[in-house]
Order: C-alpha cells, then sequence, then structure tokens
C-alpha cells in the first residue's frame, strides 16, 4: 500500500492573517487529485476553501456549472437561481460556509467576473453551485448533466474467506458522468475536521467549490455514494432541500437520528425527513454491512438491505440508476451483470469487487472509481485523467484513512468531545464482526472487554489510557458460536454494558 506521505507532490501549509481572517487549510496534490484538509466552524472551513482553491472554484462555478450545465445561457441561469431561492431551505451552517467560501474568493484577489452573467460571481452562484445535481437533473432547465453511477457492497458470508476482509465489508463506487474537461482536471478531497460539538471529521470526494456531496466517508467509518434515479416526478416543490446536503447531515453530524448509534440509518433518517426534488439511489455503509436509501419527490423515501435486495444474492448490495423498492424493477444490463458474477461465484476479495463492478458496469465515462473498505481504513480512488480515458481504466491512489484523518500540526480547533461516556455497537445482531463506538467526556483510563453469560472474559479489546473523544473497535467473533455476549465499558468511574447477539 502506498503511503499519502510517499505521494506528496505540493504541500503549503498556510496559518497567517489575510485582512484578520485566519486560513485554517492545508493543501497538497497526490498524484492527479487536490487534498484540502480544512478545520474550524463552517464559516472558517469555507474562508479556507475559497482562499487556498481560489481559481478552481471560479473555474467549476462558471466554466462548468454555468458553462456546461446551463450552456452560457445568462437567461435560463437566472430563472434556475430564482426557482432555487425561493423553494429551496438551506441551513444556516451552510449559507455561513458559503459565505466563507466567497469571501476567501475576494481575499484571495482573482478576478470574479463572468461574461455571461455580466457580474462578479457571487455567493448566490456558489450556494447554488453547491447543489448542481439537483438542478441538473431536475428537468426543469434542461439535462446538460448524465449521472450514469453505480456501486456494489460485500460483506459477511461473501467476504468472509480473504484473508483481509475476513467477513467485513468493500464497497465499490463508479461515478460515471464526463461533463467537463473541468472535471477531470479538478479531482479534489476535501476533508474537514469541524469544531462544532455534534460534528465529526469527514472527507469529501468533490470538485472545488462544492460543500455537498457525490462521494464521502467520516472517521467512524461511515460511507455513503449518490446514484442518479430513473424515475423523475415533480409533485411537491415546497419546502425542497437538497439531497447532496441531506447525506452531507447524516455524514458530518455525530448519531443524527439520537438512537444512540451512528450507523447508516442516520442517513436513511436525513433523507426521510427532508423532501428531495429529483431522484436518487444513496448506498451508505460502515464496516459490516450496507444498505442503499431511494428517494424521489412523488414516493418519499424507503430502505433496500439485503432482506429486500432484488436478485443480488445475500451479504451484497447492489446499485444502479433503478429504483428496486420504490418502483417495480426493470432490466439493467449493468445491474444483471453484477448479479451474474455473484451467482456463478459469491465469494468476493477486495480485488474481486473492483473488478465486478468494472467488469459489469464500468462505462466509457466514469470520471471516479472508488473503494472502500472501513475495517481496513482503506480508500483507493481512481480518476479519469481527461473525457476519453474512463477513470476505472486508471490505476488506484491508495490512501491510508489513518493518515488522511490525522489533523494537521496547525489544527487550532479542539477535538469534538462527547459531554458523556457512552457506548453503542452497530450491527446488533450480528453474524461475525460488530462495530463498538465508544464516547469519553475527559481523558480516562479505558477498557472494553467482552464476556460470556457465565462471566468469563472472552477478549479485551481495549486497555489503557485514551483523550477525551470519539472511538471506535472492531470485534471479531466469526470463531466464536452463536449466542448471548456482553460488552463492558469501565471508564473512571462510568461502567455500561451491551448485550451483543451473536447468530450464525
Amino acid at each position: 500500500m502506498r503511503l499519502l506521505s510517499l505521494l506528496l507532490l505540493l504541500v503549503f501549509i498556510i496559518s497567517i492573517n489575510v485582512n484578520a481572517q485566519e486560513i485554517n487549510g492545508e493543501l497538497y496534490e497526490v498524484d492527479d487529485k487536490i487534498i484540502l484538509k480544512v478545520w474550524g466552524n463552517h464559516y472558517e472551513r469555507g474562508y479556507a476553501h475559497g482562499y487556498l482553491l481560489a481559481e478552481k472554484v471560479k473555474q467549476e462555478v462558471e466554466g462548468f456549472f454555468i458553462g456546461r450545465i446551463f450552456s452560457n445561457d445568462s437567461t435560463t441561469y437566472n430563472e434556475a437561481l430564482e426557482y432555487f431561492q425561493q423553494n429551496f431551505e438551506i441551513e444556516q451552517k451552510y449559507q455561513d460556509e458559503v459565505q466563507g467560501i466567497s469571501d476567501g474568493l475576494l481575499d484571495a484577489e482573482i478576478d470574479l467576473y463572468c461574461r455571461v452573467l455580466n457580474r462578479d460571481i457571487q455567493s448566490q452562484d456558489i450556494l447554488a453551485f453547491a447543489v448542481f445535481p439537483d438542478m441538473a437533473v431536475s428537468g426543469l432547465f434542461g439535462n446538460n448533466a448524465n449521472f450514469g453511477c453505480s456501486t456494489l457492497s460485500n460483506w459477511g458470508e461473501c467476504t468472509r474467506n480473504d484473508e483481509e476482509l475476513q467477513g467485513n465489508l468493500v464497497v465499490t463506487r463508479a461515478l460515471d458522468g464526463h461533463m467537463a474537461q473541468l472535471i477531470d482536471e479538478n479531482h479534489t478531497m476535501i476533508v474537514h475536521f469541524p469544531s462544532e460539538e455534534t460534528e465529526v471529521p469527514w472527507a469529501n470526494i468533490c470538485f472545488p467549490g462544492m460543500v455537498a456531496t457525490f462521494s464521502c466517508i467520516n472517521q467512524h467509518g461511515i460511507g455513503a455514494f449518490q446514484n442518479y434515479g430513473a424515475f423523475n416526478r415533480i409533485v411537491d416543490e415546497e419546502n425542497l432541500h437538497p439531497t447532496t446536503l441531506s447525506i452531507r447531515n447524516g455524514i458530518e453530524v455525530y448519531d443524527l437520528n439520537d438512537d444512540g448509534e451512528f450507523d447508516p440509518f442516520d442517513i436513511g433518517t436525513a433523507l426521510e425527513q427532508e423532501n428531495s426534488l429529483t431522484p436518487w439511489i444513496i448506498t451508505t455503509v460502515c464496516a459490516t454491512e450496507g444498505i442503499i436509501v431511494e428517494t424521489n419527490n412523488q414516493t418519499g423515501t424507503a430502505i433496500r438491505t439485503e432482506e429486500n435486495n432484488t436478485v443480488i444474492p445475500e451479504n451484497s448490495i447492489a446499485a444502479t440508476n433503478h429504483f428496486r423498492v420504490l418502483r417495480e424493477p426493470v432490466n439493467c444490463n449493468r445491474y444483471s451483470g453484477i448479479s451474474d458474477s455473484l451467482e456463478v461465484n459469491s465469494e468476493v476479495t477486495i480485488d474481486r469487487n473492483w473488478e465486478i463492478l468494472r467488469g459489469a458496469a464500468g462505462l466509457n465515462t466514469n470520471t471516479h472509481f472508488i473503494q472502500y473498505v472501513p475495517s481496513l481504513n482503506l480508500l483507493r480512488w481512481a480518476s479519469a485523467p481527461d473525457r476519453n480515458t474512463p477513470g476505472h481504466s486508471q490505476e488506484p491512489t491508495v490512501f491510508d484513512l489513518e493518515e488522511l484523518f490525522t489533523r494537521p500540526s496547525s489544527v487550532q480547533c479542539e477535538v469534538v468531545i462527547p459531554d458523556r461516556f457512552d457506548m453503542m455497537t452497530y450491527p446488533n445482531p450480528f453474524n461475525s464482526h460488530t462495530t463498538i463506538s465508544y464516547g469519553l467526556g475527559t481523558p480516562s483510563p479505558t477498557r472494553i472487554a467482552i464476556y460470556d453469560l457465565t462471566g468469563r472474559e472472552i477478549v479485551t479489546l481495549v486497555n489503557g489510557k485514551l483523550e477525551a473523544g470519539y472511538y471506535n473497535v472492531v470485534w471479531d467473533a466469526s470463531a466464536l458460536p452463536s449466542g448471548l455476549y456482553i460488552c463492558r465499558m469501565e471508564a473512571c468511574s462510568y461502567t455500561n454494558s451491551i448485550k451483543l447477539v451473536l447468530t450464525k
């Protein structure tokens, strides 16, 4: 595995005052990919984003968004902007972040004049760009973007015999749709280190200027990958919310649905709470399991698990661009190709997961080809170098997520600290592996161990003094018989126990 530190081509860290605003950002390149780490509150992260990527942000907003999506038609663009401002509800935190981007652009002193609009690029344009997927595929203002996309997740019995996975999950995602050369020149990952108490570090594989998500993961091992859904009927245009920002809420906000577990269903809840304009199919995963959330304007939101999967065998789940719960499934050659490959051989390794999706669903318009293995802190990312070369044909850059989520030495914001000691586990019941998440309100000697019902200790998972913050540990119970086990956490004077149900 090539470590990130060996691939750095350019690094510069800025922590100075420009017009009294500190730039909380670290920017470098890895292969053909831009990596930007930002920290602080939403405004501060936005400011660093805008300042450090100023030229590229303007390129994307003017050249791709206005130029490609709206064909440099100022009349249509202004109609879309007015529609967006009248019908979408955007949280203040994202408005603050976009204002930060806009202020960063101004302080970077680049020329913001847009010939098509006959004015400077403004914060309203950057905010609209943040949700361009919803606008571009709605059909209300033409359709100059074609998002293919596909995703394959495997875990459990499918990956049991892989020495690296040992039953844990692997997911590969294809972001398809060569929409402009500017996209191929600006492959970007923005890694956020929030100072807000309710938010966690996360990474967004996107393009300069975007505060919303296509593909994202967080430090707690949750990932989400968005596909277009091929059914679009708009019946309710009130209180719309961008699906791309709903996904971000589920990834960035700790335990959004407040059920005591930080897991893929938080993203499902984030989508269920909002009214989406356009149809989407979102794969969301953790270390041991994946689900798919289907949503559209007419029929709302539904969650697809392996239990109501279609055609694809158990312990696997796939998404292309057709609904399979909200609507009667239709034939899809890519989906059938994935299913056929798994029917022939259901055993999956890390490399085979990649090859199945590439062989069955690899399109010539592939922009990003991404693989994520939460239990190994592994991210592989291949990107298209130009409009004539699909990303999946390229050698992927390999990232160690422990290194990627290492805070820059100049980060001034505090680590997100829980206000109490707590512990949760997901999934539960489970069939081999479960992830135990725990939070420490203060630095504490911490011990987490597993016991059987007789009180015999099976294994010690954590034993040592830890700083305050949130942590994960995976328990591998694949060698143990089915039954009831107890997970016990001791930290300072705090103790807590959770019953774990192992089923095989």
